[in-house]
């Protein structure tokens, strides 16, 4: 009889200990769905967003016709990049997937004069913005360059 028991124990375990990492599983999947979903609603927004795809690619050039669009939509653009280093510091996405998507359009806006030229970058209300671009400029040069750096050493 006891050992019955001992065996009823082992196995309402094993099916406790399953149910559970599988319950985990589970939990780890859905959390990283709702990343992906959340991901892509702000990729939509950079790339949909009102004047967002003609400041993107205004910006790449420096291009004067970024003088012509109102301050208030570049305050929208800035705030939509600290929108995205809020998720950053929280933790919910990582470093690498940031800077895929958005890094490198924080960093040319940063040094756009044109984007600027109404705007005070040194203003108490763009200080996110700013340490966004510092996070993305300290990653780009830790690890995009020497990956740039290695991959031409490895064609020599």
């Amino acid at each position: 009889m006891n050992i019955i028991n001992t065996i009823a124990v082992i196995i309402t375990s094993f099916i406790a200990v399953f149910t559970f990492l599988k319950a985990l599983m589970e939990y780890v999947k859905q959390g990283k769905l709702k990343r992906a979903e959340l991901l892509e609603r702000y990729r939509g927004k950079f790339s949909a967003g009102k004047y967002f795809s003609e400041i993107t690619r205004y910006i790449e050039e420096d291009d004067k016709r970024l003088k012509k669009i109102e301050r208030v939509y570049r305050y929208d653009y800035l705030c939509f990049f600290e929108e995205i280093s809020v998720l950053l510091n929280s933790g919910i996405f990582r470093k690498e997937i940031i800077y895929y998507f958005f890094g490198y359009y924080a960093i040319k806006t940063s040094e756009s004069k044109n984007f600027w030229f109404d705007i005070d970058i040194e203003s108490e209300y763009l200080q996110e913005f700013k340490r966004f671009v510092d996070i993305m400029r300290d990653y780009e040069d830790k690890v995009v360059r020497n990956k740039e750096i290695r991959m031409r050493m490895l064609k020599v």
